[in-house]
């Protein structure tokens, strides 16, 4: 079970999983497949 569940892996996605995982939440990111992305 996870404190929370981020739904899409881009730049604002990550970041806000980074900085809950930091803040020491539990974080699930979840992103579609198949995508390439720039950053």
């Amino acid at each position: 079970m996870y404190d929370v569940l981020v739904v899409g892996g881009g730049p604002c996605g990550a970041s806000a999983a980074e900085d809950l995982a930091k803040a020491g939440y539990s974080v699930a990111l979840l992103d579609r497949p198949g995508r390439i992305k720039p950053c």
